[in-house]
């Protein structure tokens, strides 16, 4: 029996090649789309719950409020904390049961360990030659990382690896940099080409679905400068795992009764400043971009977003399914009334259908999986996508997956059968009186099926223009044809002195019009600015820096002057003088900025305070995202000159105002420039692209989420194409007795879209306000955003209607040409 019902389900498929490559390509799409995305989507929103006790892990940040006026409070929630305080709730709090902490890169300060931001490393071969590598990725943690964290090790012992000075960890990829396919246990490599450290233990690369993001663990023993027991020593990403029956909220608890206690040190400091700690579920962690975060974030919005689009894609193609089926009973009623004439029962049509949907479903999921091992690559490169291993993806993700699948078989069986079932035989002889109808129930899902479609198509809309609109958004700068080029890696006197001198050639180049230094550049982890007040007053203002900048920093950037000067080449005076923005001049309660010009004021620098004078206030320019969870704004600016005032701010960066159509010659001019002076490689990257990286998991995953949006679209096209077919061949005899009768062609029209049209309407008048709370919850990410016109609705929706009805425009053009005699002769 099960052959025969095989055998009839693939002379089935034969019967109507067309309408078969139909059912086929959108469940083929559907299924790959699905199989694609859900698993992705689990993935990345089960990040970090692999670790070990990773429910009872609590990352403990700041929150951090001040006020200018005693009245109106501003503030902002910090990745980091000290190392100090969180210590001591580590060693005094009941609820805690161990802690760990971990110091970015981008953290490293050298008056404190002797480390800066830029750090290389140095590997000597047999044959005594030496390479090095610029890394931007390194860490400096306690001594318990590797087992405080679930992160195995290939070689060493997780007690061990970072109990010595000079010691470091390397993830497996690292160790096939420097070393190939040797060992990295027991290896040497040389910090910043000077100090050795030891290879104590290799670790595997992190998963993709963590906030962490390093891949070289500098121990951070013997570093006098990191002192656990000193409350204000240092600022890390610091981490406490509660005891067994502990929770956050027991935690926060606890912690209400000793923030005062934990912060005096910093109410010293800044009387008018408010710090608390502030405990975040591990598993919250990278979701959240807190200020100075420089460790993976991803938007839990679009992820969430991602797994629906998933189930979307999968649901259409199956309404396309089921719709296209139910059609096709109309050419299969006499077989059907037949066999249920001689006595056929319901389960007889189950198995039936059953069959028909499994061969069907089968086919499509074998063409799915071909096209997700085809696209993988691709969809990697061209979309960010991360595709998991099938080792990554869990037991309840697959149960999930195959349940799914199976409910999808079982529905497309059910459907007709229940149709049939409700006929006498001698009605479904009458076919052609009497066609099979779907009911209400198809017509509401292929209207769900429009409306979801307008809603995805009227989201991604607004998606591509809130983006457009932060990326264009003037932020104070100019930076169109800017270039940055990292400095030398070792800052010692002789390349500090041949900096003006490479500066000044570079200008030379034809092609650019200026060049600068600096410490740091826009987009870049501000490490905390600086802190300044006026004489005579008691309250510290915390400012923004980009640290020791030259005379053509402003210049360079466009950014013009509203009071004073600039900083004047080789200018004594400027070794303690300062410029400031115009916001920071009203923190500072100048009445005016040209009031702020020839005043003293102080500033702190490595703990104790420094007199400077304010000679210039320029206007403002931002230098945060715009994410709504980044609210400090409005700081103000504060620039030095060079690193006079504050020594460590060394020149770490390049800025070069470039002719865009030159850029082919003038790169490599300005590269043989840079090896000549320094004898370092040569690392550049436009600013704008830098900037545009603030925003690079928006995009990347509304670029994913486009993507397969579109399937959704083209699937809904697919089953527009193959139900309009079937009405064709359907209502031919009245198409041709129509057009004798004198139908135009727009009439014929009508007549087969009048039920779709309907459709699109209730779709519309249902999903555009749906869309409408969605678009609204999503610009709440966001600080600042477009205000959306009703032009933003209308497009969408008329782009689909286009594309939908282009889709059936040549079935429609040869259904009203075909000749009125070739129609009455059909049957």
């Amino acid at each position: 029996m099960i052959q025969n019902y095989l055998k009839l389900s693939l002379r089935l498929l034969l019967r109507n090649p067309f309408l078969t490559f139909i059912h086929i390509a959108g469940l083929s799409i559907g299924l790959a789309t699905f199989m694609l995305l859900w698993p992705l989507a689990e993935f990345e929103l089960k990040s970090d719950q692999y670790h070990k006790d990773a429910d009872r892990i609590v990352r403990v940040g700041v929150d951090y409020q001040w006020t200018d006026d005693n009245q109106t409070w501003e503030g902002f929630n910090g990745a980091f904390n000290y190392i100090g305080v969180t210590y001591e709730m580590e060693q005094t709090m009941a609820q805690v049961e161990s802690g760990t902490w971990i110091i970015p890169q981008n953290y490293f300060q050298e008056p404190y360990i002797g480390l800066n931001q830029n750090v290389f490393f140095t590997v000597i071969s047999k044959a005594n030659e030496r390479t090095s590598f610029r890394e931007t990725q390194t860490v400096v943690s306690a001594p318990n990382l590797f087992e405080f964290f679930t992160i195995p090790l290939i070689e060493g012992d997780p007690a061990d690896v970072l109990k010595n000075p000079n010691t470091i960890v390397l993830s497996e990829t690292m160790v096939r940099k420097y070393f190939g396919d040797g060992k990295g246990l027991g290896q040497t490599i040389y910090l910043n080409d000077t100090t050795p450290l030891l290879v104590t233990g290799v670790f595997k690369d992190l998963p993709h679905n963590t906030h962490l993001d390093f891949n070289m663990v500098l121990s951070s023993t013997g570093y006098e400068g990191i002192n656990v027991k000193d409350m204000s020593s240092w600022i890390a990403y610091c981490y406490l795992k509660l005891k067994e029956g502990e929770t956050i909220h027991s935690f926060l608890e606890a912690l209400k009764s000793r923030q005062q206690s934990l912060y005096d040190f910093t109410r010293r400091q800044c009387a008018h400043c408010n710090i608390k700690a502030l405990p975040q579920r591990l598993t919250d962690v990278v979701f959240s971009n807190w200020r100075a975060n420089v460790f993976t974030y991803k938007s839990k919005f679009l992820i969430e977003a991602l797994a629906i689009v998933a189930f979307v894609v999968l649901g259409f193609a199956w309404i396309n399914y089921i719709s296209l089926s139910v059609n096709a009973l109309n050419k299969r009623l006499t077989e059907i009334g037949t066999r249920k004439s001689v006595g056929a029962k319901a389960n007889d049509f189950f198995f039936q259908f059953l069959i028909e949907s499994l061969v069907m479903n089968a086919i499509s999921f074998g063409i799915a999986l071909t096209l997700i091992q085809i696209m993988g690559h691709m969809a990697e490169d061209w979309f960010g996508f991360y595709i998991p291993n099938w080792s990554e993806i869990s037991l309840l993700t697959t149960i999930t997956i195959l349940s799914t699948l199976g409910i999808g078989v079982f529905v497309a069986t059910l459907f007709p059968l229940v149709l049939i079932t409700q006929r006498k035989p001698t009605e479904l002889f009458k076919k052609l009186k009497n066609h099979i109808k779907s009911g209400g129930v198809n017509t509401v899902l292929v209207g769900i099926q429009y409306g979801v479609a307008t809603v995805l198509l009227v989201w991604i809309g607004a998606v591509y223009f809130q983006l457009n609109f932060l990326l264009n958004k003037d932020i104070g700068i100019e930076r169109d044809g800017l270039i940055v080029v990292d400095g030398p890696m070792s800052m010692s006197n002789t390349n500090l002195a041949k900096i003006p001198s490479f500066l000044n050639e570079v200008k030379r180049i034809s092609g650019i019009s200026q060049a600068t230094q600096s410490h740091s550049t826009l987009a870049d982890l501000d490490d905390g600015g600086l802190n300044i007040k006026r004489r005579g007053s008691d309250i510290w203002f915390g400012a923004d820096t980009n640290g020791g900048v030259d005379e053509s920093f402003l210049e360079t950037y466009n950014v013009p002057l509203v009071a004073g000067r600039n900083f004047q080449a080789d200018n004594p005076s400027d070794q303690n003088n300062i410029l400031i923005s115009k916001a920071l001049a009203g923190r500072l309660a100048f009445a005016s900025p040209s009031e702020a010009i020839g005043k003293k004021v102080l500033i702190v620098e490595s703990g104790s305070e420094k007199e400077v004078e304010i000679v210039g206030v320029f206007s403002d320019y931002e230098f945060r995202p715009f994410f709504s969870d980044i609210t400090e704004r409005d700081r103000g600016v504060l620039l030095t000159y060079k690193n006079f005032v504050v020594p460590f701010f060394k020149p770490w960066k390049f800025s070069i105002k470039i002719e865009l159509q030159d850029l082919d010659n003038t790169i490599p001019e300005i590269e043989r420039l840079y090896l000549s002076t320094f004898h370092e490689p040569f690392k550049w990257f436009f600013l704008d692209e830098k900037i545009r990286m603030q925003y690079a998991d928006e995009q990347a995953t509304k670029n994913q989420i486009a993507f397969f949006s579109i399937l959704a679209v083209g699937i809904t096209c697919l089953g527009l194409l193959g139900m309009i077919t079937n009405k064709v061949m359907e209502k031919t005899k009245e198409i041709g007795i129509r057009k004798v009768l004198g139908a135009r062609m727009h009439q014929i029209a009508h007549l087969l879209l009048n039920t779709t049209f309907r459709q699109i309407v209730v779709a519309n008048l249902v999903g555009i306000p749906i869309a409408y709370y969605l678009v609204t919850q999503y610009l709440e990410k966001f600080s600042e955003h477009l205000t959306l016109q009703w032009w933003h609705y209308v497009l969408p929706v008329v782009l689909l209607l286009l594309i939908m009805f282009s889709t059936v425009a040549m079935v429609l053009l040869r259904a009203a040409r075909t000749n009125p005699t070739e129609s009455l002769r059909y049957e």
